[in-house]
């Protein structure tokens, strides 16, 4: 596309007036946080910094005598105050008594949470809790150690209605008076954290979270086997039959309550071989739990056979399944109660990722046997049944694979220097000094975990003149089984003695969007972009220490954990909701700026070219490439802020 000097001029111009005025209503303030997706709710005074009565009620069977703010050393090695609990001075009486944040939080309706707490033991090993009371009640109780430690608390909102709590701290325990305890437990930094679903699934297990799901009403259980024919593939319709069969229902004291008559599935195994029943397909949705399962009776007189539930059952080298095999399950086998007329259950639970999955449900029933099979089923289930079942797939995984070699561990040539990053191509200065290093001491936290960096892409300059110089990974693609794909693009970065970094998201060789100027001070910082297309792009991420060759910079910086992961419509647009919802904290002094004349041409903002920004310092914005000509340059953009200004 050709333009005159005159036109390039011209559009800057209109570009710059066009997104200047759009900035006021968009653009919410940068809040410093090592994870993009956060959203920090902490309660008043939660690093108590301030007197405990600001924030803090002391609750339990003592008095405040017993609560104070002392001097310790953090975890992070610095002096400050934190919070002690003890029972009286030449007290040898076990006690509970805690702390109560002293106004309730309101969760909203459909929503995941991490709330966290750093405790240590100043004398003895005392027992402690930490936890939730209200509408959601959960108490997690730990022996403390000599060392501080973090301790985590992973809530799941209902869809129906918000929910109101208080954060509870505690030496002994708030709902079991045999936990009390001597000894004296320290508290710091209490955090609550709103998250977003996927790093509920991945971090929440059953002992450290509570759901608060509606799921009696929310998607009802479908039925796999119903009526008289058989809704299932069969491997021999003479031997597997839709039949009529009396249920005759129990009570608890075995007196007959019910009598039901229905179809259900009648496998007679005469012959030698297996005989086999395959559902149709379940389509399970992105970042969902799901309970599946399925009754069977013995009519032999023992009977052998196999439930298979996954995906490409049949495929050997593309499946993934989860299995139960059974072996002579008698006749005579009845239930605990009575209540399944001598069937007995068997239930699989699967997690999806970030795309849903097609699975079914496989039945091989093993010559001689004869079974009723029924109430095939699949129902919505919470985290705690996943994580506690034996019988589970899991679908969804730590994205390390999306952008090749993301996490710097392959090399192309060994030396006693820096290594070089495989499938990374350089920006190269020769006053730079550029390679991957190993440094198991390198950490960052992920939901307030702390996370180990056993190798990170490092570059350096310490020549007055600076450098550009980085690296650009190999293409990846947006395509993730959706009419829509919705993708988070981000990067850990940190940076040393001043150093300018910068993270650019490339297509067709063309900057679409930057993250410059870059400043974390030493602190790992995960930087975030989120691109929506309406159809696949092949894209490549540029990271680099200066910004361009007019642009340089000295210091240090280093990369970690390159990742293109595929993320929900849902996640896209609360972004974009939560920036329209703090436009008002914006004033004069915060703009968008357009990068300009670039080597390869005018950057254009079409009309059609939607940029929303996030209100925390480490995300890179927003992107919606779904209608813009790709016969046509794109726009770069910084992401700046009052902060920035300063």
């Amino acid at each position: 596309m050709k333009t005159t000097r005159k036109t390039k001029f011209t559009k800057i111009i209109i570009c710059a007036i066009a997104v200047f005025a759009l900035a006021a209503s968009f653009f919410a303030p940068a809040i410093k946080t090592a994870f993009a997706y956060k959203s920090s709710v902490n309660p008043t005074n939660s690093s108590f910094t301030s007197d405990l009565a600001t924030g803090w009620t002391v609750v339990g069977d003592v008095d405040e005598s017993n609560v104070a703010r002392v001097d310790a050393t953090s975890h992070s090695g610095s002096e400050k105050k934190v919070c002690s609990i003890s029972p009286k001075e030449g007290v040898e009486t076990p006690i509970n008594c805690g702390i109560q944040i002293a106004d309730s939080k309101t969760l909203s309706s459909n929503s995941h949470y991490c709330v966290s707490v750093w405790a240590k033991a100043k004398s003895g090993t005392p027992k402690f809790s930490f936890g939730v009371s209200g509408e959601i009640d959960k108490e997690i109780t730990k022996t403390a150690t000599s060392e501080w430690a973090q301790y985590v608390l992973y809530i799941e909102t209902a869809s129906a209605s918000t929910a109101s709590i208080k954060i509870e701290l505690w030496l002994g325990s708030r709902t079991d008076e045999a936990q009390a305890s001597l000894g004296t437990i320290l508290f710091d930094e209490v955090t609550l954290t709103k998250i977003d679903r996927a790093q509920y699934l991945l971090n929440a297990t059953a002992e450290n979270s509570i759901s608060k799901l509606d799921l009696a009403t929310t998607n009802a259980d479908a039925q796999l086997i119903s009526g008289n024919t058989m809704n299932w593939s069969v491997s021999d319709p003479e031997k597997i039959k839709a039949e009529l069969y009396t249920f005759n229902f129990t009570d608890f004291n075995g007196n007959a309550s019910s009598l039901e008559t229905r179809y259900i599935a009648h496998a007679n195994n005469s012959s030698e071989d297996e005989i086999t029943l395959t559902s149709h397909n379940l389509t399970l949705d992105y970042l969902g739990l799901y309970r599946i399962s399925i009754i069977v009776k013995a009519a032999s007189e023992k009977a052998t056979f196999t439930i298979t539930v996954g995906k490409n059952i049949n495929d050997a080298e593309n499946s993934k399944t989860v299995k139960n095999e059974v072996v002579d399950l008698a006749s005579n086998t009845t239930d605990n109660d009575n209540a399944l007329n001598g069937f007995t259950e068997y239930e699989f639970f699967v997690r999806t990722g970030y795309v849903g999955e097609t699975v079914a449900v496989e039945i091989k029933v093993a010559a001689g046997s004869e079974v009723y099979i029924d109430n095939a089923k699949v129902e919505n289930s919470t985290l705690t049944k996943f994580t506690s079942a034996s019988k589970k797939l899991d679908f969804l995984s730590n994205p390390y694979d999306t952008i090749t070699n993301g996490h710097f561990t392959k090399v192309t040539k060994n030396s006693d220097g820096p290594k070089e990053a495989n499938s990374w191509s350089k920006i190269n200065d020769s006053t730079a000094t550029m390679g991957i290093v190993v440094s198991p001491a390198e950490s960052y936290t992920v939901n307030s975990i702390p996370v180990s960096i056993p190798s990170y892409y490092k570059i350096s300059n310490n020549d007055e003149g600076g450098s550009y110089a980085g690296i650009v990974s190999s293409s990846f693609s947006t395509s993730y089984a959706a009419a829509n794909p919705v993708a988070k693009i981000s990067v850990l970065v940190k940076t040393l003695n001043g150093a300018n970094a910068t993270v650019s998201v490339l297509l067709s060789s063309k900057i679409v969007a930057t993250k410059s100027n870059i400043l974390t001070n030493g602190e790992w910082q995960e930087i975030t972009f989120f691109i929506k297309t309406s159809s696949s792009k092949t894209l490549t991420i540029q990271l680099s220490l200066g910004e361009s060759e007019t642009n340089k910079s000295t210091g240090t910086v280093y990369f970690y954990s390159a990742t293109c992961i595929p993320t929900t419509q849902d996640v896209y647009d609360n972004h974009k909701a939560q920036n329209n919802a703090n436009e008002s904290f914006w004033d004069s002094t915060s703009y968008f700026s357009h990068s300009g004349i670039q080597t390869n041409g005018v950057y254009e903002l079409t009309d059609a070219y939607e940029v929303i920004s996030e209100q925390e310092a480490s995300f890179g914005g927003v992107l919606d490439l779904e209608q813009i000509d790709n016969t046509s340059v794109f726009a770069t953009y910084t992401i700046k802020n009052s902060e920035d200004l300063q």
